[in-house]
């Protein structure tokens, strides 16, 4: 994950034990707002 901020990066992080199953993305924000002005979502085969 990155996350910008006025078009600078301020933060990246990479899950250590990633979800290799299922059908669906969930954007959860535990009750926060968010705004998403561009999502990219990618798989590895």
């Amino acid at each position: 994950m990155q996350v910008y901020l006025n078009d600078q990066l301020v933060r990246e992080w990479t899950d250590p034990e990633p979800i290799r199953s299922g059908q669906y993305v969930a954007l959860r924000t535990n009750s926060t707002q968010a705004g998403f002005s561009y999502l990219r979502i990618l798989a590895e085969e």
